[in-house]
């Protein structure tokens, strides 16, 4: 049953268009000029206003253009008369006008019909616009937990960095769980997705309606906190680290096991109101914490003159000394090979950036397997692999950086497709990826490491070409060859200048007399 206002001035059909309607079981209100209309609108919703052009005091033009100005929600079929049908045209334009009737009525029937049509259309609009606005939900929230996607936590960081004041503190918390992915691969996925869902609620349940909170993705959070610092976003976790630890989660084999996470906490005080900013600090936080062990909360500090406008520079400055120096010139290196090869800017620049970032995720393995002296154990190496999985997700975790995912997430590939992680093979491998495994494997055989000693570039360059159609691109490894024997490199210059001094002091130490 359908809720409809009559305003009609002629008490005669205004009492017949009342009966007709009442007969076909709709709730009828009826007034007899505009200004009662638009009263009862404002007092009361109605589905649809059969509303006469003529009328005293308001007329039916007046009440549309009130109703528009006013936005109140319904839809008019205007009544007017046969040489009056210009003004219905202009109605059509002026308001939410449906359909028109021409008075007299020669067939009262077709009120019913024009009715129906009116109501039905209705529906449908209003059916559109729940679609629409489901659709716009899910484009913005995660399906598992109910919280925000990583586009809508981070859309709504940079809405309430915008709205927010300069004065007004606001907080970002980063989280991830210690051990999902054995938790994952012990128990299965539908027990990963669980725990999952366990934080989540616990997050719900501690942050509260005013916290927005999202899922990034796979097993990481985020929680902002208008209007509180990094010490008050401290208590705010300590009260998620104690329910969960309160409140163990059963595993299908019956034991009962407390959740362990990891927090990184920024605040706009260290940042700025910049959301990529804040986030790359949080991030810097979040991973320090994973590196201290995990189930650890860390905030944000100002440690060293870092510029946090770069989260470039933020993100590697995390790296251990040995793996930012790699990054460095391996980066220097890719980028000469990528204008060697004729790339235009834009692939340059995401080479520059994949080459800085694709070694970022060793911040989460333990130096004890990355400074190894002896070769890895097969267990050791599984660990050490899962650096290309962590500099992926640290990477999804900062806006605007898809573009060099590709190399980040490909280097490791082999051109026979042996590698890891997705195991590609030749030009299944993205370009940037296949370039930087060339640059990657020369400059880690070319650097002093505590794990072994550096070969000469002559070395290097054979092992290149040994591996050119097994490991490495063939064309990209014959580009790197020629480019590295032109010596016009300055990063080659540099180390060919290192190495002779290497070569050198390691000859006088075998001209010194040995100890009695």
């Amino acid at each position: 049953m359908s809720k409809i206002l009559i305003a009609e001035d002629e008490e005669s059909l205004r009492h017949l268009l009342t009966r007709q309607l009442v007969r076909a079981n709709h709730e009828v209100a009826s007034v007899e000029n505009g200004e009662e209309a638009l009263l009862a609108l404002t007092r009361e919703p109605f589905d649809l206003v059969l509303s006469d052009m003529k009328m005293p005091r308001l007329d039916g033009m007046g009440l549309l253009r009130e109703a528009r100005k006013r936005e109140i929600p319904v839809d008019f079929i205007v009544l007017t008369g046969h040489g009056s049908l210009e003004g219905a045209v202009e109605a059509f334009k002026n308001g939410n006008v449906v359909d028109y009737l021409l008075k007299p009525l020669e067939d009262i029937r077709i009120l019913n019909r024009i009715v129906d049509k009116a109501l039905e259309a209705r529906q449908l609009k209003s059916e559109n616009a729940r679609l629409l606005k489901e659709m716009t939900q899910m484009a913005l929230e995660d399906g598992l937990t109910g919280l925000l996607n990583h586009r809508g936590i981070h859309s709504c960081l940079e809405k309430l960095l915008a709205q927010g004041s300069t004065q007004e503190p606001l907080a970002l918390v980063m989280l991830d769980m210690d051990h999902f992915k054995q938790l994952n691969d012990l128990y299965g996925h539908p027990f990963g997705d669980k725990v999952l869902r366990q934080i989540a609620q616990t997050l719900c349940a501690v942050a509260g309606k005013k916290a927005p909170l999202g899922r990034c993705g796979g097993d990481e959070f985020m929680m902002i906190l208008p209007g509180r610092d990094a010490p008050q976003a401290c208590a705010a976790v300590e009260a998620v680290r104690a329910r969960l630890a309160s409140e163990p989660i059963e595993t299908p084999d019956g034991r009962k096991i407390a959740l362990a996470l990891c927090f990184g906490i920024a605040d706009t005080s260290k940042t700025g109101p910049i959301s990529a900013r804040l986030v790359a600090a949080a991030d810097v936080a979040l991973y320090q914490s994973k590196r201290r062990g995990g189930n650890r909360v860390t905030t944000y500090q100002e440690h060293h003159p870092l510029d946090t406008t770069d989260p470039l520079q933020v993100l590697t400055s995390c790296l251990d000394t040995f793996t930012q120096e790699h990054s460095e010139e391996m980066t220097e290196l890719a980028v000469e090979l990528a204008q060697y090869l004729g790339l235009d800017e834009a692939s340059c620049n995401a080479v520059k950036v994949a080459g800085l970032l694709h070694d970022i995720g060793k911040i989460a393995i333990p130096t004890k397997i990355l400074m190894k002296p002896g070769a890895l154990t097969d267990a050791e190496q599984a660990i050490a692999r899962q650096h290309v999985l962590y500099s992926t997700q640290i990477i999804h975790a900062l806006p605007d950086l898809a573009l060099i995912l590709s190399g980040v997430a490909h280097h490791h590939e082999r051109w026979d497709g042996s590698g890891y992680p997705n195991g590609l093979a030749d030009t299944e491998i993205p370009l940037i990826g296949r370039l930087l495994a060339v640059t990657d494997a020369y400059s880690a055989m070319v650097m002093q490491r505590p794990y072994h000693a550096p070969l000469t570039t002559k070395e290097a360059l054979k092992e290149i070409v040994k591996n050119a159609g097994v490991q490495f691109d063939p064309m990209i490894a014959e580009a790197f060859v020629k480019m590295v024997q032109q010596q016009d490199s300055p990063f080659l210059s540099q180390h060919s200048a290192l190495l002779s001094q290497q070569e050198q002091s390691a000859a006088e130490v075998t001209q010194l007399p040995r100890a009695a």
